[in-house]
């Protein structure tokens, strides 16, 4: 009867969790009147200041990231630098009348610290196959020098067998972890908009991450160009279950 009460509760434990976890999805706008177009349902806003045209796309929310994508053009200036590093963004919390400011993710240090983890998986995956492989040759070597009973052989071979199948496990399990790595990895080298110089009549895009605010209602980006600074305003909205 305990255990019944214990399983009763463990699962009204879990569905209660899985309530409170339940996937939030928010919907992003631009706030101002911009010139800008949608297209296969994201919203394009585009920006002429000076000597820039910049094309505003918000991607997604993803992992506690605001994912943007920039197209950023070079109209008239000799050259100048992009450096998305400098971009950030400011939120307005009504709710604690506060207005919070955070700078976009660095591109380059994402990368060093996934090629840093990437390396160090694989160094502790070829250490410990270089164990393992010890650890096996050397059981091989005292089991035919053994003078165990057929039967207790028989019951080493079992076991022997059992460990082999567990770390050829957890090797693929390791080399999983590490390939996705590396497809994270892929994607920050080539799909961020990264630090470029660029010349007149030139482009460049990519993505730009912000750490998101949940509370917020309404946020600004900021992109630092040359001698310019560019501000897109964007309001934000939680979307409820009646209207996914």
């Amino acid at each position: 009867m305990k255990k019944i009460k214990f399983i009763y509760l463990a699962v009204c434990f879990l569905v209660l969790f899985g309530c409170f976890s339940s996937p939030k999805f928010y919907k992003i706008t631009s706030q101002k009147e911009y010139d800008s177009h949608w297209l296969q349902g994201k919203e394009y806003v585009e920006i002429k200041q000076d000597s820039l045209e910049i094309v505003s796309v918000f991607q997604e929310v993803d992992e506690g990231k605001l994912v943007f994508s920039f197209k950023i053009t070079n109209l008239k200036q000799p050259t100048f630098d992009v450096k998305p590093e400098t971009f950030y963004c400011t939120f307005d919390v009504p709710i604690q009348d506060t207005t919070r400011t955070v700078t976009s993710l660095d591109p380059e240090i994402v990368i060093r610290r996934l090629e840093t983890n990437i390396k160090h998986r694989k160094s502790k995956l070829e250490r410990q196959q270089d164990i393992d492989a010890f650890t096996n040759l050397l059981d091989t070597a005292l089991d035919a020098n053994s003078k165990e009973t057929a039967k207790q052989k028989t019951v080493d071979e079992v076991s022997d067998n059992t460990r082999e199948i567990e770390q050829k496990l957890n090797y693929t399990e390791a080399e999983r972890k590490i390939q996705n790595l590396n497809k994270i990895h892929n994607s920050w080298a080539t799909d961020t908009l990264r630090r470029t110089t660029i010349s007149q009549n030139s482009s460049i895009s990519g993505l730009v991450y912000f750490p998101f605010n949940t509370k917020a209602k309404n946020f600004t980006l900021y992109l630092p160009l040359g001698t310019n600074v560019i501000d897109i305003v964007y309001r934000q909205k939680m979307i409820g279950k009646k209207e996914l």
